[in-house]
């Protein structure tokens, strides 16, 4: 095996592969990447049995051939390397790397014994604006749930074409305190459209955090150009944009029916400011009783939004933001720690806050949100 490209595509392939290798002491393997020369394709490959990120590489094949190093030694040389050539060819059990005056070995594992990596069938095929899906992501990953006893809450449910919003694709992620839903239109590409089917599939919560860092790599005007595509099969799904692609296992199993808990009228509506109100629920969360985090919300139509707090040890806090109410007064206490985390993903200066009483969902969405990327936000309330 023998090739070479520049610092700068290698580096910017191992970031895109180089994570997914980790720290595995029973099959050491795993702690490498593949390098996969094919023809004129050069190919980085890492895996960790539930993640499989590819990536090609530009540059010029002189021998065909493949090998394994590890990983992270690999991608700590490489990042010191002068921007410039480098040059790449196994001898013996050794990779030998040299760029300008500098050069090394290291030793690595033969390939015969990575694991091969699987294809997914591409006949149900999604096609997302790589900029969408990023912030889409980013609005939902962090209602994943982490308990492993729950694992299709690990996840997010990818529901395509549902019968409440043909054309689009909803990611919705809940841990059953809260609840992430984003709406966002099927694109196309190539002449070739999104499916036209109705299906649902959960993505593992790792899986999704490994996309949003792939698409992180990219500039915001490459994002915006290119179509990321979703491809599923039974089973696995892969996620491709540009020369990367990941695949992933799905998780078996049934996502609850979380629609029938989304409240289709609310009593009373604030509209206020985020900065003003993240503020005063910071001030308010000093004196949350810890273990509930308990932070009291009460709409007013002459007062606004009062934000207060008290613990019998410590003392109080009450503050008093600046809202428009509609509706009668009406009041609700709420997590702060879930409340931050949802006006922290909005996009819009101001937030809508909806309530029907204290028993009964909170849902946060943004002020004059884009109808074609429609954000939704609950929060379960702390029954007094």
């Amino acid at each position: 095996m023998k090739f070479s490209c520049t610092q700068e595509n290698l580096k910017r392939g191992l970031l895109a592969t180089g994570y997914v290798a980790g720290k595995n002491v029973n099959l050491p393997i795993l702690n490498n990447v593949m390098i996969k020369i094919e023809g004129s394709s050069i190919q980085l490959i890492s895996t960790n049995l539930e993640i499989a990120v590819r990536c090609i590489v530009r540059g010029k094949v002189d021998e065909a051939g493949e090998y394994t190093v590890p990983s992270k030694l690999f991608m700590e040389y490489v990042n010191l390397l002068p921007e410039d050539r480098v040059d790449m060819e196994t001898t013996d059990a050794f990779l030998k790397i040299a760029c300008r005056k500098n050069s090394t070995k290291i030793k690595g594992i033969p390939s015969s014994e990575f694991p091969l990596i699987p294809t997914v069938d591409r006949q149900k095929t999604l096609f997302i604006s790589g900029s969408v899906l990023k912030r889409a992501l980013g609005q939902v990953n962090f209602a994943i749930s982490s308990i492993e006893s729950r694992p299709e809450l690990t996840g997010a449910l990818f529901s395509v074409n549902p019968p409440f919003a043909q054309g689009s694709l909803v990611i919705a992620a809940t841990d059953s305190y809260r609840l992430s839903e984003k709406t966002i239109s099927l694109g196309s590409k190539a002449g070739s459209a999104s499916s036209k089917e109705t299906f649902s599939f959960i993505v593992p919560g790792k899986s999704l955090q490994e996309v949003v860092r792939i698409l992180a790599l990219f500039k915001e005007n490459e994002l915006e150009a290119e179509m990321v595509e979703v491809a599923f099969s039974e089973g696995q799904v892969a996620f491709s944009f540009g020369d990367v692609e990941l695949i992933s296992r799905l998780i078996d199993g049934r996502y609850p029916d979380y629609r029938p808990i989304i409240p289709e009228k609310h009593v009373s509506e604030a509209v206020f400011r985020r900065p003003d109100a993240v503020q005063a629920v910071k001030g308010a969360s000093l004196f949350a009783r810890a273990g509930l985090q308990d932070v009291h919300f009460k709409m007013d139509p002459t007062e606004g939004l009062v934000i207060s707090s008290s613990e019998g040890q410590m003392g109080k806090n009450d503050s008093t933001i600046e809202a428009e109410i509609s509706g009668p007064q009406n009041s609700i206490v709420l997590n702060y720690r879930y409340f931050l985390d949802g006006l922290a993903v909005l996009e819009t200066p101001k937030a809508r806050m909806r309530i029907i009483d204290a028993m009964n969902a909170c849902i946060l969405v943004a002020d004059d949100e884009n109808q074609k990327e429609k954000f939704l936000y609950i929060v379960m309330p702390i029954k007094q």
